[in-house]
């Protein structure tokens, strides 16, 4: 896989919904999308795919204001998110906790912070 339009077709080809940034080297990635309102549509199970300082980071929710931030290569980044989606449709639950199971020792990648003590 060499570009972020490889990427999306591999992404789109797995049965999920893709948006391309026309600005940024970037995909927002859904498992479905609903309506809003006002034509405003809303990405279910969301999660993301940067290029930042030339590497690939894969961006998954996690809990409360926090975030998976993985890096590698963008080959391993769509495999990476193929397998949450995977996971995701077979064990169900929340999108966020098929993240969790996907990453090897995912409290490395934890960016953000909790809502505990809020």
């Amino acid at each position: 896989m060499e570009t972020i339009q490889d990427a999306k077709k591999a992404i789109e080809g797995a049965g999920l919904i893709v948006s391309q940034s026309s600005f940024l080297p970037s995909l927002l990635i859904g498992s479905s999308t609903r309506d809003v309102g006002d034509g405003i549509h809303m990405y279910e199970d969301a999660c993301g795919l940067n290029q930042r300082n030339g590497e690939w980071i894969v961006l998954f929710p996690a809990e409360g204001l926090t975030q998976y931030e993985v890096p590698g290569t963008l080959t391993e980044g769509v495999a990476l998110i193929l397998a949450a989606y995977r996971d995701h449709r077979k064990n169900g639950g929340l999108f966020k906790d098929a993240c969790k199971r996907v990453l090897k020792d995912a409290d490395q990648y934890l960016i953000g912070r909790s809502l505990a003590g809020v």
